[in-house]
């Protein structure tokens, strides 16, 4: 079973719309069997309707969030605020339950806040792919600044030596003049990696990506880079027939 903790530069980059609407594209296939799951959530429950929507079963918000909190912070944030523990051992269990247990073909885990986001006074978001030996995907918003943010979290994971599959630069309403050359700057500055497939570019789907209503219009519109990591980053550790359903 491969697993993939889909991690960001920063809160607010896009991860979610990324994981919904890969975690669909993989469903369509029938031979795949994915599942997509935000195990800590803080904020409101968007996210969470969000990637319901995109799993095959049908899922209460328990069944695929283990933590949540209404405060728009994060979990370790709510833990000194209310005084009490985020059991992230607990939720990694629970996790490592669905691996070993194999009941999924590939598990998306999408990460809470940024790389290095603390979970609670131990952990932190990196210590999710360390106790899961997930592959990394890190999604990105592609403008001005991005590619010394993913640099730095590129060269973070791999000093906490963790395994990245790609990097997914999610593009913008209003793209400013960085955008046409941030993926290739990238591609330039990375280090060797072997388990590494390539910087992608994620179209821009709208203001109103992230609602369920429109998962299956969006699917549409970013099926070709969707179909580029497929192919790349699943396929090849998959075998059989993946014919589209």
């Amino acid at each position: 079973m491969l697993n993939f903790l889909i991690t960001g530069t920063n809160t607010g980059v896009g991860k979610t719309v990324f994981t919904g609407l890969y975690n669909k594209y993989l469903n369509n296939f029938i031979n795949v069997k994915s599942h997509s799951i935000k195990p800590f959530c803080s904020g409101g429950t968007n996210d969470l309707e969000f990637i319901k929507a995109s799993n095959f079963f049908n899922n209460n918000n328990f069944d695929i969030n283990y933590w949540y909190n209404e405060l728009p912070v994060s979990p370790a944030a709510v833990e000194l605020i209310t005084k009490k523990d985020v059991n992230f051992d607990q939720v990694i269990s629970r996790i490592n339950k669905i691996i070993i247990l194999r009941y999924f073909d590939v598990l998306l885990i999408e990460a809470v806040g940024g790389f290095l986001s603390p979970i609670n006074k131990f952990y932190n978001v990196s210590s999710i792919a360390e106790k899961l030996s997930s592959n990394l995907i890190i999604v990105a918003p592609n403008q001005v600044g991005v590619v010394n943010h993913v640099l730095m979290t590129i060269e973070t994971a791999l000093a906490r030596f963790l395994d990245i599959s790609c990097v997914v630069l999610m593009d913008q309403s209003n793209p400013d003049p960085s955008s046409v050359n941030n993926s290739e700057l990238i591609s330039m500055h990375l280090p060797l990696m072997n388990s590494f497939k390539g910087v992608f570019n994620f179209p821009w789907l709208g203001a109103r990506a992230d609602n369920p209503a429109f998962i299956s219009v969006n699917l549409k519109k970013a099926e070709g880079v969707l179909g580029e990591i497929f192919e790349k980053c699943v396929l090849p550790s998959l075998g059989g027939d993946t014919s589209v359903k």
